[in-house]
């Protein structure tokens, strides 16, 4: 009963398959696969061969999309005797090349051999019994393969066949899905006469086409082709083209996927109208068949709302008890938060006067040491210090969460003041980035660290220190550190530890791009807020 009642085994087959099909096209893989073996089971059951054969094909490309690539393989071994349906053979050849292609196998396995095997006995198969479409398409996968894992002219050669016999039946897209891999080995051969003759013939065919996926690998070649040219502009000018069509493809595919979807639903809805006019008859049968226990079955409905009725009470009334137990735990947990905010903020404040007090011990402990000990204790306190700046923030701030490094900063600028021996200038501006309080101390031992080198490495006794935070996007995301203090650490300047450290520091915050110009004592790096 249900959906296909008033349809004959025939059809319930192929809507088993086109169902199959739909969930497929929304990514629905389990519901497709399942859709898939009741076609299959059906036709066995029905003793339908050929269609049984067709639909496990169908059934291990499903399983193959779904990357359960052992059991795909598993579906087609089973099927026996397909030499008698040469085009299904071929069909079963061709999807064995794709799950091996694509499955992880072990060593031993031989896997590349098995699929250029399979893909040779597909073609040959095709050629004897004259199957252009299959011909062409295996030609095409063929082809690619040789070209990836063997030689690339003797792939191209194959591909220049398939994209004959494509143009043989008229099968434009066939064409130019072939011809752009004939477009990527003329790039990989470096033949650009050719490449750029094929570029402007395969463009002017997908021009004004809906063939998404087409552009998307056509725009791809043609920007690698620039980029092996150098040609900056041309390559991005491509890529943006190619971005376009994707983009455009995940809209038709969306499109595509709702009115599966509604179809879908539709569907469903027609199945579940279907059954329950059936429920309604069956109950308009009983209902005349009972007529004589009516009362009887008044008095349980009465019966059955009275229950109703109380447990709704029952239910009511626990609700209402929950909902004062449940107040009650918010409250809890509010005071709960409350003292864990007060805990945190002491915390970093207790963190920060223990730090100042290390700070204090180091500088009068290195009040009798020589000049070199001394430089020593300052870079640590130095460090110290930045750290105990971020806690005085952190308990400083209601939240506990992010700090900005402008204030950040300026607050490590203010310690120097206080406790270098020079006399410096800080020009430049600081965007009020906001970082996490985690990431936010690399950053400040980062400008902690460059500031020690200014005063260990400049020669002039009053620097001038140019600093800049500065947005690298529309929506202050992405970020770039610039730092010059006009140093110039002469031609046999090589890395020390603290450049190292430098480095350490700034991937630690996720930072990229770093670069030093040691003429100019210039350091940059990118990160993300």
């Amino acid at each position: 009963m249900g959906l296909f009642a008033q349809t004959d085994e025939g059809d319930a087959f192929t809507n088993h398959l086109e169902q199959a099909q739909r969930y497929r096209n929304l990514q629905l893989y389990l519901e497709c696969v399942q859709q898939a073996q009741m076609a299959v089971d059906l036709a066995q059951e029905k003793g339908w061969t050929e269609r049984y054969m067709s639909a496990s094909i169908t059934l291990a490309e499903y399983l193959r999309a779904s990357e359960n690539y052992q059991k795909g393989i598993d579906v087609l071994y089973a099927l026996k005797n397909t030499e008698a349906y040469p085009r299904l053979h071929v069909r079963k050849l061709g999807r064995l090349a794709a799950l091996y292609h694509e499955a992880t196998l072990p060593k031993e396995m031989n896997q590349l051999d098995s699929v250029r095997a399979y893909l040779d006995q597909a073609v040959v198969m095709a050629e004897e019994n004259e199957f252009l479409e299959e011909e062409a398409s295996l030609k095409n996968e063929l082809g690619y393969f040789v070209s990836k894992n063997e030689d690339l002219r003797k792939g191209l050669t194959i591909l220049m066949e398939a994209a004959a016999i494509y143009k043989q039946l008229d099968d434009t897209r066939g064409y130019v899905r072939s011809m752009t891999h004939v477009l990527d080995d003329y790039i990989e051969l470096g033949n650009d006469a050719k490449a750029n003759e094929l570029g402007v013939e395969l463009v002017e065919l997908i021009e004004d086409k809906k063939w998404y996926t087409n552009e998307l690998d056509l725009y791809n070649l043609l920007s690698k082709q620039c980029k092996y040219k150098g040609q900056r502009l041309c390559e991005l000018e491509w890529k943006i083209k190619a971005r376009k069509s994707n983009i455009r493809y995940i809209k038709a595919i969306n499109t595509s996927q709702m009115a599966d979807f509604r179809v879908i639903q539709e569907t469903q809805k027609f199945k579940e109208d279907a059954e329950e006019a059936e429920r309604l008859a069956q109950q308009k049968e009983l209902a005349l068949k009972e007529e004589e226990s009516h009362t009887r079955e008044l008095r349980l409905y009465l019966a059955l709302i009275l229950i109703v009725v109380l447990a709704v009470s029952a239910f009511w009334f626990r609700e209402r008890k929950l909902k004062r137990v449940l107040n009650q735990t918010n409250e809890q947990l509010a005071d709960a938060n409350q003292k864990y905010q007060t805990l945190l903020v002491e915390s970093n404040h207790r963190i920060k006067n223990n730090l100042q007090m290390v700070i204090s011990m180091l500088k009068y402990a290195s009040k009798d040491l020589n000049d070199k000990d001394s430089l020593a204790f300052k870079r640590m306190s130095g460090k110290i210090y930045t750290v105990s700046a971020l806690h005085k923030h952190l308990y400083m701030n209601d939240h506990n969460e992010r700090v900005s490094i402008k204030t950040y900063f300026e607050e490590i600028i203010d310690m120097y003041r206080n406790i270098s021996t020079h006399t410096f200038q800080i020009d430049g501006s600081l965007a009020p980035a906001e970082i996490q309080s985690e990431r936010m101390v690399y950053f400040g031992l980062i400008f902690n660290e460059v500031l020690t080198n200014t005063f260990e490495h400049n020669s002039e006794m009053h620097p001038t220190i140019t600093i800049e935070v500065t947005p690298e996007d529309s929506e202050n995301k992405k970020f770039k550190f610039s730092y010059s203090d006009g140093s110039n650490y002469g031609s046999d300047y090589q890395e020390g530890n603290g450049i190292g450290l430098i480095r350490k520091l700034i991937k630690r915050v996720g930072g990229n791009e770093f670069s030093l110009d040691p003429n100019t004592g210039t350091y940059q790096f990118e990160f993300y807020a």
